[in-house]
């Protein structure tokens, strides 16, 4: 029911319920089962053909960011058994936690592929067999690793970058650039201007739309504006006039924004802007944001919500829910007592988030990384 609940607020829940229910079902039982079920036994039960709850589960897992036993959906009794809770149990006593970022592939090994991180320039050994499958010299990896032993882990999806690619080759020198701190100010500029244009445009840091479509829509035309018809701060003049200064007829064409399809699908859809986090698309942001700045009261299934905010980290990043509470921390306080108790102060609320949010204390970082030419 979790699981369920979880992915009903995302979705726009249309189409066979058999279907659903047989997704659900066959989703769950992965994650949490060593041996899963069969895909025939499930057809039996739910009457339901393969392809038809199969493609839904793909489109569960990647809303969801699902992985094997899944902690916000696997019941404790099944994740004290399972091979997750003896990594965890290594990273609370060594008080190491999952590292994120991109990896470059220094070595193949026998066993495995020895990393560098772009970051920091540390290596890491990662054992695994399908990662020697996937992964060649010179390949970037965006992960996060766990140790586990002397060694690591990929207990998650991985993205490959390709520097045979010529747009992931392009991509990767951008990655290395801004880890050498050779544009981590100008990103976090480029991130204040988007700050400053969106209040212009939106009259808001995070306006909210009914659905993923319509805020597909109106953050395209957003960034045809500040492409080309805001005047830049400082010039007094629009990017097209400043590029017909130079000599040129016209300014470069504009991608077309393209939303993922879980987004598309959502119901109740934020743009967050942010000066160091930099944008996030975020579902169900209209009611969260209505917890603290409206009528709670009228936010359906508002103590849902709040759990959500609680336990599952892939819902509202931190930054944006801690912004949020200090714009107004006594109607936070009043929110959360409603559904936790012990809930008096705003110290109250922030101890609760730090107990059962991993990434609590985290700081965001640019998702803007500047191509450097």
């Amino acid at each position: 029911m979790k699981l369920w609940k979880a992915v009903a607020r995302k979705l726009k829940v249309r189409g066979s319920p058999y279907v659903w229910g047989a997704s659900i079902y066959y989703t769950y039982c992965r994650m949490v089962f060593r041996n899963g079920v069969s895909t025939k036994s499930v057809e039996s039960l739910f009457g339901v053909s393969e392809a038809a709850f199969t493609k839904k589960c793909t489109e569960i897992r990647k809303l969801l960011k699902l992985n094997y036993y899944d902690k916000r959906f696997t019941p404790p009794r099944v994740y004290a058994e399972s091979p997750m809770a003896e990594i965890e149990e290594m990273l609370m006593e060594s008080k190491l936690k999952g590292i994120e970022g991109f990896f470059e592939v220094k070595e193949k090994r026998a066993e495995g592929v020895l990393l560098v991180n772009l970051e920091d320039g540390k290596e890491y050994f990662v054992r695994e067999r399908k990662a020697l499958e996937k992964l060649e010299i010179g390949h970037v990896v965006s992960a996060t690793i766990f140790p586990k032993d002397d060694y690591y882990v990929f207990p998650g999806i991985i993205r490959i970058l390709d520097p045979k690619d010529k747009e992931q080759r392009a991509f990767i020198k951008s990655i290395k650039d801004y880890y050498s701190g050779k544009y981590i100010e100008k990103a976090i500029e480029i991130q204040r201007d988007f700050c400053e244009a969106s209040k212009e445009y939106f009259g808001s840091t995070d306006p909210v739309f009914k659905n993923g479509k319509e805020a597909e829509e109106a953050f395209e035309k957003f960034i045809k504006w500040f492409s080309r018809e805001r005047k830049v701060p400082g010039k007094g003049k629009t990017p097209l006039q400043l590029s017909e200064e130079k000599g040129r007829k016209k300014v470069p064409e504009i991608p077309r924004v393209r939303f993922p399809r879980e987004i598309l699908d959502a119901k109740d859809v934020g743009i967050v802007f942010d000066e160091v986090g930099g944008i996030r698309i975020l579902p169900e942001y209209g009611k969260v944001k209505e917890l603290f700045q409206g009528d709670f009261r009228k936010v359906p299934n508002y103590k849902d919500l709040l759990e959500a905010l609680v336990y599952e980290e892939g819902f509202i990043p931190s930054f944006v829910l801690r912004s949020l509470i200090e714009k107004n921390p006594e109607r936070a306080v009043e929110v959360f007592a409603t559904r936790f108790r012990n809930i008096k102060s705003i110290q109250n609320v922030l101890s609760l988030l730090k107990r059962n949010r991993s990434d609590w204390d985290e700081k965001p970082k640019p998702t803007i990384i500047p191509v450097g030419r």
